[in-house]
């Protein structure tokens, strides 16, 4: 009998601690299964992170000023009432630029600057606007963007701006048609003729003198030798001896030699 229990307890001893070495194990399998969860959430939701989710207004087509990375001045857009676009172009945009009164004068010469690459008619159009702003050296330099624009049109910046009471700006115009010496600014230096500023009278003379055109000695001679100020006349009849090479005692000797050989006159550039 005390054999018996003393085997019922043995086996009750054995069996307990089977029990305890396997919920270890099923402890350690728990774990592993909580673990791998976990790492799985993680993970998902560090690819979901990465991964970023188009919004509905990145789909929508760029416009050409997103395309070239203009950034967006929203707070000076809502001041001024425009888009952020348009108030974006107005930053980059160097005839955007020369307008804007909220610019200073230095920003506002740079953008001159640039308008050379512009095309003509942008050019011409810009520079009429430009000749309106209160700095006079913006419109002295504004004017510097016509140099290359041998067009008629270049007429009407250039009368404006010989009507600028600043002389200065007046002759910057008359540099530009200096500078373009043709034909196509024969209305320019028509007002030139006539300034109340002697050196800017004198140089319409000169520009005058290099340009191979009848219709340049028909100004001369209009608003040059019929002038009521008698030192525009002595100017002018040097000027008409230099193109025609006549010596003229009186000017009106001039007029009456241009009526009879206008026709069959030779400009000297012609026969070269």
């Amino acid at each position: 009998m005390a054999l018996l229990v003393l085997i019922a307890c043995g086996l009750i001893f054995y069996f307990g601690r089977q029990q305890e070495d396997k919920q270890p194990a099923v402890a350690q399998q728990e774990r592993a299964k909580v673990k791998f969860v976990s790492k799985s959430s993680k993970k998902a939701s560090k690819v979901t992170k990465s991964r970023k989710v188009p919004t509905a207004e990145a789909l929508l087509p760029r416009s050409p000023y997103q395309e070239k990375n203009i950034p967006e001045d929203s707070s000076r857009g809502e001041k001024t009432g425009k888009t952020m676009n348009e108030a974006a172009v107005e930053d980059y945009d160097p005839v955007e630029r020369v307008l804007r009164t909220d610019l200073s004068e230095e920003e506002r010469l740079a953008a001159v600057e640039e308008l050379e690459d512009m095309d003509h008619s942008t050019i011409i159009e810009t520079v009429i606007k430009a000749l309106d702003v209160k700095s006079a050296d913006v419109r002295e330099a504004a004017l510097d963007a016509l140099w290359e624009v041998d067009d008629e049109a270049v007429n009407t910046p250039l009368l404006k701006a010989l009507e600028d009471k600043n002389v200065e700006v007046r002759k910057s115009a008359m540099d530009v048609m200096e500078q373009i010496e043709s034909p196509n600014i024969l209305p320019g230096l028509e007002q030139a003729l006539i300034d109340n500023d002697e050196d800017i009278r004198e140089q319409a003379l000169s520009i005058l003198e290099d340009i191979p055109d009848h219709r340049a000695v028909d100004i001369l001679i209009e608003k040059g030798l019929q002038n009521d100020d008698e030192s525009i006349r002595e100017d002018t009849l040097d000027s008409l001896e230099l193109i025609t090479d006549q010596d003229f005692e009186k000017w009106e000797e001039a007029i009456e030699w241009w009526d009879l050989n206008r026709n069959t006159f030779v400009f000297e550039s012609d026969w070269r």
